[in-house]
C-alpha cells in the first residue's frame, strides 16, 4: 500500500496561508495526490495590507484558488482586520 493510499479518507488542514500563492499551490498539489475526504482552511488566508513582507502576496488569487478547489474555510484575524480597518471585501462569506 502506498503512502497516498494509506492517507486517503483522512482530512487535510492548512492555516496561515497569508496570500502565499507558492505555498497554496503546493498544498493543493499535495491534496490532489493524497485525496482526503475533506479539506479545511483555518484562517489567515489573506495578508491584507500589512507591511514588511519579503515575499510577494496575492490575496485575490489565493481566494480564487481556494474557491475553485471547493475547500471549506473559516476567517482568521487577517480577514477580520482587513475588513474592519481597510474595507477589504467580505471574501470569506462565500467560502464558509
Amino acid at each position: 500500500m502506498t503512502k497516498e493510499q494509506k492517507l486517503s479518507g483522512m482530512c487535510a488542514i492548512a492555516a496561515d496561508i497569508h496570500g502565499n500563492i507558492k505555498r497554496l499551490l503546493k498544498f493543493k498539489s499535495d491534496v490532489k495526490s493524497i485525496r482526503p475526504k475533506q479539506v479545511f482552511l483555518l484562517g489567515d488566508l489573506i495578508e491584507g495590507t500589512f507591511a514588511g513582507l519579503k515575499e510577494a502576496r496575492d490575496d485575490n488569487t489565493s481566494i480564487n484558488i481556494i474557491k475553485e478547489a471547493g475547500y471549506s474555510a473559516i476567517s482568521g484575524n487577517h480577514e477580520y482586520w482587513s475588513q474592519i480597518f481597510y474595507g477589504y471585501p467580505k471574501i470569506m462569506e462565500s467560502l464558509i
